[in-house]
């Protein structure tokens, strides 16, 4: 079998199979708030800007400068994320181009959580030639630390797929209703923050939830990749109060998201 696979995160009305992401905070704190799409689309521009004429790029892997428990599987999906981005804009994935984007990327650690830092992901991005000489460095985003320049990313939904957060968070009638206001990103933060630190999953069968009231569920069916039949739903076991499911090789997956509540739901992998 293979190692254990982290399952549902639910934030808001949102039910999300998380990304997971790794570690280091800037020490700055972030201006505003900085979404994952906003921040892509503008690195995109400049990296469209600063190839001039050429229509195709090779962009490598996303590098974690982290190595924490909070690293993993982020940066295949925020070098898909740009490589869609800048497709919208005329430039090609092309793995004998002669431009090459290379990126690194860090989140928070447990410590940084602890110290009650801000949840941000931090893109760092370079544009190289075939012969490895640098012909720009990208400037995504008008922050600047020191020498070097970084894309910034702090909202609370973005970051809770980043992270992998698991549990909930004040919505907004929960905020009218107890607070008289929209709740803001640094309230949504301190929660998900305290989330991360001490997870906790709840199991209801073979079906999980992100507390023992909630509405939203998430099941995941599992079968052999050649195998005929449907999948069926593979039982999910709490390590340290996150959700678990075991998936063999060549095995295919499906997620199943369920809304017992009387609201619309949107769920996003």
């Amino acid at each position: 079998m293979s190692n254990p696979t982290p399952l549902t995160r639910e934030i808001l009305l949102l039910v999300l199979v998380s990304l997971a992401a790794g570690s280091m905070i800037q020490a700055q704190p972030l201006e505003g708030r900085r979404t994952l799409k906003g921040e892509v689309e503008r690195t995109a521009k400049n990296i469209k800007s600063a190839m001039r004429d050429a229509t195709d790029i090779k962009i490598a892997e996303f590098q974690d400068l982290s190595q924490s428990r909070f690293s993993g599987s982020v940066g295949p999906g925020l070098k898909v994320t740009l490589q869609e981005t800048l497709k919208g804009m005329g430039i090609v994935a092309n793995e004998d181009a002669s431009h090459i984007l290379t990126a690194e990327y860090f989140v928070n650690d447990l410590e940084s959580l602890k110290a009650g830092d801000p949840l941000s992901l931090t893109i760092r991005m370079g544009l190289r030639n075939r012969r490895g000489q640098k012909l720009v460095t990208l400037l995504p985003i008008d922050a600047e630390f020191g020498a070097e320049h970084f894309a910034n990313v702090n909202t609370a939904s973005d970051m809770a797929r980043i992270m992998g957060f698991h549990g909930q968070v004040t919505s907004d009638q929960e905020a009218r209703e107890q607070l008289d206001r929209q709740p803001d990103n640094s309230q949504r933060q301190r929660e998900m923050g305290q989330g991360l630190i001490h997870p906790q999953g709840f199991l209801n069968g073979r079906r999980i939830r992100s507390s023992e009231q909630s509405s939203y569920e998430v099941e995941i069916l599992a079968r052999k990749l050649k195998a005929s039949g449907s999948a069926q739903p593979r039982q999910p076991s709490l390590d340290k109060g996150l959700p678990f499911v075991n998936l063999g090789l060549n095995e295919l997956y499906e997620v199943r998201v369920y809304n017992n509540s009387s609201e619309i739901g949107r769920a996003s992998c």
